[in-house]
């Protein structure tokens, strides 16, 4: 059994052709992929909607995760081991390049600790930076 299926099957999830090429598209890349990029691989093979909603199962089950590009252009990335449906676990940086426009998950050793005043409730951290991507300094 290939990962995509393994994947689908320990969340719970059928396993169904779009689902597994939506996850073996996105373990492929080094960065986070947009829908249009998606889009672009699954030409006949799936349609916009139907792309949007197995996206979003995969989010709803913590095996991918979104996160918004400096355009507000949602990007997916497959999640850490951690995440399950009731909590999204990815304590990493994302980097975004000033260069491509792609964004990298890049794991973090150390996550800055958080103290909020008395009554906050922390729900999510978000930590992001921004520069040129190895790729775009070898250009």
């Amino acid at each position: 059994m290939d990962r995509s299926a393994h994947l689908l099957q320990e969340h719970g999830l059928r396993n169904t052709p779009v689902r597994r090429k939506i996850l073996s598209f996105i373990e492929e890349r080094k960065h986070a992929v947009s829908h249009a990029e998606l889009e672009d691989s699954f030409k006949g093979e799936a349609d916009r909607v139907t792309l949007y909603r197995a996206l979003n199962t995969l989010e709803e089950k913590g095996i991918v995760h979104k996160v918004l590009d400096r355009n507000g252009i949602a990007r997916y990335a497959m999640c850490q081991d951690a995440c399950t449906v009731h909590r999204h676990d990815d304590q990493h940086l994302h980097f975004h390049c000033n260069n491509c426009k792609n964004v990298f998950c890049i794991p973090v050793d150390d996550y800055p600790m958080v103290v909020l005043p008395v009554g906050f409730e922390l729900s999510k951290i978000q930590l992001s930076a921004e520069g040129i991507c190895d790729i775009c300094k070898q250009i």
